[in-house]
């Protein structure tokens, strides 16, 4: 088509094109004035896989580690005691059968009843001590009561009584006996392939544009590269392990195929750790950490528990505003305060916090850094590849294979289901 031409009546000219009112000059010949361009903005750190250990390559699809016990030495009655029986009834520590396995003759134990229902405070003014004769399922023939009453006055303690070990008291002159003994068991988690491809026709490769100049596929793979990363860090933090079927499906049967894929860090805490606090919505207290502290300290030998909190962004503010009250000395003076809190200090150790904006909100991950290793899978770990095409254009790809494993889950622990309302938490109380 021939060229246009645009006639305007009389006046001035301005610096508008005529898409605008009153605008004089065309807006097609309008020029584009681009001064800058910024960088994304978004995250791309990964804090977490930043902190945890490099491990060695693994080359199966399950790839298991263990842990061993102490064979128990408490449990639970698994039925009342009588004034007139001298039979009682042994659970274990989670309240069921096989208590009587734990147990040997002359072993002395002793039966506290509890103070409340919910069986955290111990009546100790009504133990009894007991010696046991011999074994028979979980029924224990005892010498009750240390033989200080009779038969018909013996204490009365109710089913689900707290037993512990306390000793063994063997007459002279009789034969050894054989004590339990404790195994323990092996956990696994798998290996998930992350994996993502960038590609461009030649020409585009070489077609400028305002947002960047040169070869845009290589910038493309560079935050294609960033991205895997992060998903890495997400998945190691709250992956579930699915078991894949991907050798029983045929290529390209897409629609049935299940990936392979590693439980994270919640998820092993959750299954495995035997200590996980739901408080139901409930506002979170300084003291239920206390309390799981101090658990951890009763249960596990050395210093007790791990020490180190992960918690999201408004989970980690939760923290600065419950413990303001403590963090006085404001005088008239202060130029600077600080409403961060990245440690305190308790009498079953110190607790120090690390942010991690790929953790979901609402929970507490107590884990100890050393114990927690990623691996990647023979052959596998990060890697680029040049995808062959037939064609002018270049595809270009980035995968890796990676497991997690985390040892002594035992130590680690969870609370979870809090609000993170930060208004719940009266920050505003402080500043009115």
């Amino acid at each position: 088509m021939p060229f246009s031409r645009t006639i305007y009546a009389p006046s001035s000219l301005n610096p508008v094109g005529d898409d605008r009112a009153g605008g004089r000059i065309p807006s097609g010949n309008m020029p584009i004035n681009i001064s800058g361009w910024a960088d994304e903005l978004e995250r791309q750190d990964t804090p977490f896989l930043s902190r945890i250990k490099s491990g060695s390559a693994v080359n199966g699809i399950k790839n298991e580690w263990g842990q061993s016990f102490m064979t128990p030495i408490e449990g639970r009655l698994g039925a009342a005691t009588t004034a007139s029986s001298d039979e009682i009834t042994l659970y274990d520590e989670n309240g069921s059968a096989g208590g009587g396995k734990l147990v040997t003759p002359w072993m002395v134990l002793e039966l506290v009843p509890y103070l409340d229902a919910a069986k955290t405070r111990l009546d100790t003014t009504a133990k009894e001590q007991v010696i046991i004769r011999y074994v028979t399922g979980d029924t224990a023939k005892v010498i009750r009561d240390n033989n200080a009453s009779s038969q018909g006055s013996w204490p009365v303690i109710a089913t689900g009584s707290y037993w512990r070990i306390v000793g063994v008291a063997a007459p002279y002159n009789r034969d050894f006996v054989m004590a339990p003994y404790t195994r323990g068991s092996r956990i696994y988690n798998y290996p998930q392939r992350f994996m993502g491809m960038v590609g461009a026709d030649i020409a585009a490769q070489n077609t400028s544009d305002y947002e960047f100049s040169g070869n845009r596929m290589t910038d493309d793979f560079k935050n294609e590269v960033r991205r895997q990363k992060v998903f890495l860090d997400r998945a190691l933090l709250e992956g579930k392990m699915l078991e894949g079927n991907n050798f029983d499906v045929p290529v390209g049967a897409d629609l049935d195929v299940l990936p392979y894929k590693m439980d994270g860090i919640d998820s092993l805490i959750t299954k495995h750790s035997g200590r996980v606090t739901n408080l139901l919505q409930n506002r979170l207290s300084p003291w239920d950490v206390e309390s799981l502290m101090r658990d951890q300290f009763k249960d596990i030998g050395g210093d007790g528990g791990a020490k180190t909190i992960l918690c999201g962004v408004d989970t980690s503010s939760v923290f600065d505003y419950l413990l303001l009250p403590f963090m006085g000395g404001f005088g008239p003076n202060t130029k600077s305060i600080s409403l961060e809190v990245t440690s305190f200090n308790t009498r079953f150790g110190k607790i120090e916090f690390q942010m991690m904006h790929h953790l979901e909100e609402g929970k507490l991950l107590f884990v100890d850094m050393s114990d927690i290793s990623l691996h990647p899978y023979k052959g596998c770990s990060w890697s680029t590849k040049v995808v062959h095409t037939a064609g002018p254009y270049e595809q270009k790809a980035i995968w890796g294979d990676y497991t997690m494993k985390a040892d002594r889950l035992q130590r680690m622990a969870k609370i979870h289901n809090f609000t993170v309302d930060l208004d719940a938490y009266g920050r505003r109380a402080y500043f009115q």
